[in-house]
């Protein structure tokens, strides 16, 4: 499989821009240096996130996000920085 393909099914599985542009990132060796720790909410009440990712070659590239899209992209840098473990109880 090329990476066009790759690409291209990807953007049909994700209809989120930021979380696309991170994982991108993320498969091209991108790092995630900085994130907000939690949504916030701007002073117009509108949901904001923000993640910076360092590639190898020292390049660094903000992505920042709003409404509906922070809350999905908070979720998505969270789960990478600390992703969650699901204990099954007996």
């Amino acid at each position: 499989m090329n990476k066009t393909h790759t690409i291209s099914k990807m953007d049909e599985e994700i209809k989120n821009d930021s979380i696309r542009q991170l994982r991108l990132l993320r498969l091209h060796g991108g790092k995630i240096t900085r994130s907000s720790t939690k949504v916030s909410e701007l002073s117009n009440g509108l949901p904001y996130f923000f993640v910076e990712l360092t590639c190898e070659d020292g390049r660094q590239m903000g992505i920042p996000a709003y409404g509906d899209e922070a809350i999905a992209l908070c979720a998505e840098t969270l789960n990478l920085l600390e992703p969650c473990v699901m204990v099954r109880s007996r």
